[in-house]
């Protein structure tokens, strides 16, 4: 088998390791193994798993952290220094939680989401691994994870995170989309259009989510259908300039090269933007040419 047929069956089989009664220690240990080894791309998958097992291990013993009052009180300190922006601030109030009350795992994951706004995603992982290694069934640390691995470009791993979540509560929306992205950025758009649609079932409202959807559909060349998710999208949110942009494009591929132009300057309005701009040159020419002008 070539690396990469390494890389696409793993996370197969690590979903399959994943699904069964209860988690294979024995070879959770030696996914682990294969990680500190090295190998790539293909021993950071294993790794991932590896990690999910024993954390699935912990998780069939509910665990509750109960903080003392101070921890409690620093861990709301940086959820409102987080809410305002101050990510370095809300770090340090987290850090205190945490030497107040080490089992503190929303102070951990919290952490980690500062951490990740900061653009420090291999330290968010870590954050996010202390909270999953105390409370293995917390949602909101696995779809983190998620966006940490997803931010680093390690798709596969983010998926079997986005996985996890999705198990743990298929009735939040987030989990879904951001499983749609990753999926789509391996290439496997029919499954990602799936999950984009579990997505909108479970909130329409999202113009992100139709945004992927779009982008998807117009990976699958199909150009009508994504020009419905970008309006969708701009129904929600008239000022989103990546969606007129991508709407101009679709309609330029379906040769429509007025209304195209007419998107790109809705683009161009909310953003100058050199991809538009070129776009948009493209489809005057184009129409010049269909019209017998040159």
């Amino acid at each position: 088998m070539t690396l990469k047929s390494w890389e696409e069956w793993l996370p197969k089989y690590g979903s399959k390791l994943l699904a069964a009664p209860a988690p294979d220690l024995e070879i959770a240990e030696q996914l682990l193994n294969l990680c500190q080894v090295g190998c790539g791309t293909v021993g950071e998958i294993a790794g991932d798993i590896g990690r999910s097992l024993f954390f699935r291990q912990r998780g069939m013993v509910e665990e509750t952290t109960i903080p003392t009052p101070e921890a409690a009180a620093a861990f709301s300190e940086g959820n409102n220094q987080a809410q305002s922006g101050d990510f370095e601030a809300a770090i340090a109030s987290f850090d205190r939680a945490i030497s107040l009350e080490a089992d503190f795992y929303q102070a951990w994951a919290n952490r980690g989401f500062a951490l990740n706004a900061l653009a420090c995603y291999p330290e968010a992982l870590a954050s996010y691994d202390e909270a999953l290694i105390i409370q293995p069934n917390f949602y909101p640390a696995w779809l983190n994870r998620g966006v940490s691995l997803k931010n680093l470009g390690r798709y596969q791993a983010a998926l079997i995170c986005y996985d996890r979540a999705v198990e743990l509560d298929a009735t939040e929306h987030l989990a879904f989309a951001n499983r749609g992205l990753v999926l789509h950025k391996l290439q496997r758009y029919q499954e990602a259009l799936a999950s984009y649609d579990q997505a909108l079932d479970l909130e329409p409202h999202r113009a992100k989510t139709w945004m992927g959807r779009g982008e998807t559909l117009m990976a699958i060349e199909d150009y009508l259908e994504a020009i419905v998710s970008f309006d969708r999208a701009l129904e929600i949110k008239p000022k989103m300039h990546s969606a007129w942009t991508e709407r101009g494009r679709c309609l330029f591929l379906l040769g429509r090269y007025a209304e195209a132009i007419s998107s790109f300057d809705k683009a161009l309005a909310l953003q100058p933007d050199e991809t538009a701009i070129s776009h948009r040159q493209q489809a005057i020419e184009s129409l010049k040419a269909g019209e017998g002008l040159f």
